[in-house]
């Protein structure tokens, strides 16, 4: 009988909020027998809200259809088109991501916008394709065929998938692609969306296979990325360890890490990248050297206080390097080696022979040491 009535007023109620309403609770209650009625109102009715809250009832978790909100998602009014983003992002269903990464494109931006809160929502990054490596000229958005050939798990969230796929276009034969695998997993894991197992083989093994990439901008991104994703505790080690190898970012291939690290902070970074640069600086292996000192006091003076403070707790790090002079230990003497005579020098028993007497006796020899007597064994 509930059934028939909000069917009854989902269809012929003569106020749009009411009809919308009944919509609403068909979805709610997960009345299966309604589904025709919905799917004739989603399709039918005079209000574009009704229509959406249809659609949207269609795709709850007990009526599972998501064909008629997609179709208002593409075909919709913007205020529709964002309210179904919206509605499918809270499907936690694997249909959705390929329409909602199409709807990233949209020409409205309160569609973009909700389109993208939705994927997060769903625990997808959208990933975007460069046509260039300086990243000014966008190509398109990869949809998630493009991401996961094998295809999604049944139910969101879908980070890991996203990120295991990712690892795998570490290898991809264009460059493009590759800078994107690395950027679309920075993004992931800022957004708490998927964690990197830096201790697994097959991870670390893919990331550090991809600071050797003969492209700079891949080369760091994927260095950004290993530090982005080190767990707080390993943070330090890791900048030493991964950071040290920034090196690659020269262009010139003779450049060892420490001055490719000193030549990058010549150039204009974004206040992060700069900051992690000088604490990669503090993080090098080998000794400190007036070079180190002399790049890290000179940024105390940047513009922007989060350069600053980094620059301040390098200083901090590399000072706590330095020995002090009570430390350091003093270098052993070397030996002195006996200096030849010249070739016209009188040889030394004629010295001897020259020299004048003295009333002291000559020392007496001493006499050689009495050999050992064996002991007899009993």
């Amino acid at each position: 009988l509930a059934s028939e009535a909000l069917a009854r007023l989902a269809e012929h109620d003569a106020s749009d909020a009411v009809r919308a309403a009944a919509c609403g609770a068909i979805g709610a209650l997960g009345l299966a027998g309604c589904v025709r009625t919905l799917e004739r109102i989603a399709r039918g009715d005079r209000d574009p809200n009704v229509r959406l809250a249809a659609a949207t009832a269609l795709a709850s978790p007990s009526l599972r259809s998501l064909d008629l909100l997609i179709d208002q998602l593409t075909q919709g009014a913007p205020d529709a088109r964002t309210a179904a983003a919206t509605a499918l992002g809270a499907t936690a269903r694997r249909e959705a991501v390929g329409p909602l990464t199409g709807a990233l494109a949209d020409i409205h931006k309160p569609v973009q916008v909700a389109a993208r809160e939705a994927l997060l929502a769903l625990g997808w990054v959208p990933v975007g394709l460069a046509t260039t490596l300086d990243g000014r000229g966008f190509g398109r958005w990869l949809s998630d065929r493009d991401i996961v050939p094998d295809g999604l798990p049944e139910h969101a969230p879908f980070g890991d998938a996203q990120a295991h796929g990712l690892l795998g276009l570490a290898g991809h034969e264009s460059p493009t692609w590759r800078l994107a695998a690395m950027v679309g997993l920075a993004d992931l894991v800022r957004a708490h969306l998927a964690t990197l197992a830096l201790d697994s083989g097959d991870t670390l093994g893919a990331l550090l296979g991809v600071l050797g990439d003969p492209v700079r901008a891949v080369r760091r991104a994927a260095a950004h990325l290993l530090a982005l994703s080190a767990t707080p505790g390993d943070v330090n080690p890791w900048r030493g360890q991964v950071l040290a190898v920034i090196g690659r970012y020269a262009e010139a291939a003779d450049l060892g890490a420490r001055d490719a690290l000193l030549h990058e902070l010549l150039e204009p970074l974004p206040a992060a990248e700069r900051a992690e640069l000088l604490l990669a600086v503090a993080s090098l292996p080998g000794d400190v050297d007036d070079g180190i000192i002399v790049a890290l006091v000179g940024e105390l003076d940047c513009s922007d206080a989060v350069v600053r403070m980094a620059a301040a707790s390098a200083l901090e790090r590399v000072f706590a390097r330095v020995p002090s002079e009570a430390e350091i230990a003093p270098e052993p003497e070397a030996p002195v080696e006996p200096q030849a005579a010249p070739p016209d020098a009188p040889p030394a028993e004629a010295l001897a022979e020259d020299a004048p007497p003295t009333d002291e006796p000559p020392p007496a020899e001493e006499p050689p040491p009495e050999p050992k007597k064996k002991k007899k064994k009993a």
